[in-house]
Order: structure tokens, then sequence, then C-alpha cells
């Protein structure tokens, strides 16, 4: 089993039931995803750098979009499919957490801006990124 993380809107999240559908919140089992879209968390940074990487650089978001959202966190087995934007695909079996990601993004755009000021090295930045999950 792996965990992997990915954005939900609050009360949307429906654990071992969910499914991820192409185009977002269109609900036709035609357009439904093979799993749910997320990325796996095998090297903790390496898989929220690249949520952050897809939520604020592909989509344009800030953490204000995110107030109504959480970072859902789950245990699953990968499909060996990926999504339509080269996301991981998974089942889930246990959902782990879910986290405030208004909360969670701030944390990792103030880690960012202390590591390109240099207050931080590259070590205590990956330490910040590991602990918001």
């Amino acid at each position: 089993m792996a965990k992997f993380i990915r954005v939900d809107t609050i009360g949307q999240w429906r654990d071992v039931e969910h499914k991820s559908f192409i185009g977002g919140d269109c609900y036709d089992d035609k357009m439904s995803e093979k799993g749910i879209s997320c990325y796996e968390l095998e090297n903790i940074v390496e898989g929220v750098e690249n949520l952050y990487h897809y939520w604020f650089t592909f989509c344009l978001a800030d953490v204000s979009s995110f107030e109504s959202s959480q970072i859902t966190v789950f245990q699953g087995d990968h499909t060996g499919e990926y999504g339509d934007d080269e996301e991981d695909l998974a089942e889930c079996e246990k959902t782990l957490s879910a986290i405030n990601a208004a909360e969670f993004f701030r944390g990792i755009v103030e880690a960012k801006e202390q590591l390109d000021y240099e207050e931080i090295n590259d070590e205590a930045y990956n330490k910040i990124l590991e602990g918001l999950v």
C-alpha cells in the first residue's frame, strides 16, 4: 500500500467510493478516470511539490482559492494508469487524514519564500513540507 495526496472540496471526498472525473465536476460515469486523481507520497516532498505545482502553476490558483477545500491523504494502490494531466491514479483503501487546504498551501508558499530569501536551507524546507502532511 502507498500513500497519496489530493485536493477536495470539503464534504465531497467519498473515501473508498470516490471517483475522479475528466474535466473535474462532471459526474457522468462515462467520464470517470481509471482511478482517483492524486500524487503519490513515496517521496513526501516530491508529492507535495507536484500537488503545489499542479494547482499554482498549471491551474493558476492562489491560497485564497482553497478556503473551502481540504487536502486528503489516503492509503491505497496505484492503478498503473495516469490521468489527463499526468497525475497518478489510485484506488483508495483507507482515508488517513483531511487537512485544511488553505493552511497547507500557505505553509508551502511561506516556506518557498523563506528558501528564496535564503532564510532556510533545502533541508529545512524539506522538513517543513514533510511536516505539513
